[in-house]
């Protein structure tokens, strides 16, 4: 079976620079560390509390993720890139639980890059263009997602120093 959707694709100019941006996002954030299966299989509940306790602003969390910028450097690039996976596990394995094929939408995905012109951009595709392809529960929560989005960006944007 195939089937096709249309996903949006946001581009942001954000006024923020590089380093106050990423350095906000990442302290907002917190970080998720894959449970081992002992503790999976002996404290279901416990591991459920400790990966609680480490989520961050709207209860999400950063899993590890490689360093395009690292590759462009490596080939000559001088622009700065930082790519983010990040969501919340415990709603995205409810949201599995639901319809497997979710999981091939998360955990979420954005780039923070700077421009020749060190010009700030955010860039992701909206969760709720994606999860509209599964049931209503599902693209509900995608909308929510849009909204936590928006509000980390924003606060990430900040002079917080």
């Amino acid at each position: 079976m195939e089937r096709s959707f249309t996903v949006t694709k946001v581009t942001q100019k954000v006024d923020s620079t590089f380093e106050n941006f990423t350095k906000n996002f990442e302290a907002a954030i917190g970080r998720f560390i894959a449970p081992t299966d002992e503790s999976v299989d002996n404290d279901p509940e416990g591991t459920i509390e400790a990966i609680k306790a480490k989520g961050g602003m709207e209860n999400m969390y950063m899993f590890p993720t490689g360093d395009p910028g690292q590759m462009l450097r490596l080939q000559g690039g001088t622009f700065r890139v930082k790519q983010y996976a990040w969501g919340n596990p415990l709603m995205a394995g409810n949201l599995v639980k639901m319809s497997i094929g979710v999981a091939l939408y998360a955990p979420f995905r954005m780039i923070v890059y700077e421009n020749d012109e060190k010009e700030l951009f955010v860039e992701y595709d909206k969760p709720s263009t994606y999860f509209s392809l599964f049931d209503e529960k599902v693209k509900t929560v995608g909308l929510g997602l849009d909204e936590k989005i928006e509000k980390l960006i924003n606060h990430s944007a900040q002079d917080l120093s």
